[in-house]
């Protein structure tokens, strides 16, 4: 390889000790490769110990492949600057989709649903503020909101707003739109996606685990105590991820077992998946319709909370969720339609 491209020799042998693979090309796509969340935050942190340059994980949504990757490293300056808000896909003439984070913190987990929305259809990302090691960490739902709207509004400064969120980031996206509406904003749409109560009593697990029969139950403690081979690997990772990340990671897991929702006036749209957890088995609407005073629709999506994002299920859920953005943009300029000229 010529001297010129010596950046992307030492790319390439990051990248191969990371993914454990060999014969890894400058053109190969990142995800093709198996990457993966938490094999991104390792990724990225290797390249500024060894390289020098510090890039967001999130710019792997953007730069797949080694020479992309090489391009944006000559490119960048080293910045404190730093946004929750990750264009995930900016173009397109419908009204943007802001989508927010899960527990993990990241929001490259939501680049299979922004591709299936279709390129007409933008996509942004809210990220958990800390990863990076300069902003303060924040620890409370509610502060979460209050950043993330400031976000929002860089790029859509009035409603009607499309929110949704993912496990803990249903419960920000639901005080996004609580925020929202308190200011007279309008909220076109409110997607969980299979987010629910997180501080359940103890009690209420054990009895239900009580309940299963004992291989079902096994398996169950086994997956929680991570002792099934994909859960000892992935908690390998973990310990080896960069400490803002954890500390960030804590604070989202601490923030998700004190917020308490209030009833919201809006209509909520509650996407779950048909593979119920332990957790959720007997919750048929995870508590929202009592908090729901504009209705409740729920959609069932194929696959398990862990996988709801992935393909093929995230398939069914873009096809849903598109029909959902689609029927509220037109309940909403039906209403500006009617509204009585001044």
């Amino acid at each position: 390889m010529p001297e010129a491209d010596e950046l992307e020799c030492r790319l390439v042998r990051i990248w191969e000790a990371v993914l454990e693979r060999r014969g890894v090309g400058v053109h190969d796509s990142f995800w093709e490769l198996g990457g993966q969340s938490l094999t991104a935050l390792r990724l990225m942190r290797r390249i500024e110990r060894t390289v020098g340059k510090t890039l967001p994980v999130a710019s792997l949504l953007h730069v797949p492949t080694i020479a992309e990757m090489a391009r944006l490293i000559r490119q960048t300056e080293n910045s404190s600057a730093w946004s929750s808000l990750v264009p995930i896909q900016p173009n397109g003439s419908n009204p943007p989709f802001f989508c927010v984070h899960a527990l993990g913190g990241l929001v490259i987990g939501f680049r299979h649903l922004a591709r299936h929305l279709g390129v007409d259809q933008p996509v942004y990302g809210l990220q958990a503020q800390g990863m990076e090691g300069r902003r303060p960490i924040l620890t409370r739902v509610e502060d979460m909101a209050a950043n993330y709207i400031e976000e929002i509004r860089t790029v859509q400064p009035q409603g009607p707003f499309y929110l949704g969120g993912l496990c803990l980031g249903g419960w920000v996206a639901y005080e996004i739109a609580q925020r929202l509406h308190a200011r007279g904003e309008e909220v076109g749409l409110l997607a969980l996606f299979d987010s629910y109560p997180d501080n359940l009593p103890r009690r209420h697990l054990m009895l239900k685990l009580l309940r299963l029969p004992p291989r079902e139950s096994l398996a169950f403690l086994r997956k929680r105590l991570g002792l099934h081979p994909k859960e000892v690997k992935a908690n390998v990772q973990r310990v080896f991820l960069p400490r803002p990340v954890k500390q960030v990671r804590k604070a989202l897991r601490s923030a998700s077992d004190a917020y308490v929702p209030q009833p919201y006036s809006g209509k909520i749209t509650y996407f779950r998946p048909v593979q119920k957890s332990l957790f959720t088995s007997d919750l048929p609407a995870a508590g929202y319709a009592e908090l729901a005073a504009g209705g409740l629709d729920i959609h069932e999506i194929p696959g398990s909370h862990d996988n709801l994002m992935a393909e093929p299920q995230v398939i069914v859920l873009a096809e849903r969720l598109k029909a959902c953005l689609a029927q509220a943009r037109a309940q909403y300029a039906a209403v500006v339609h009617s509204a009585p000229a001044c």
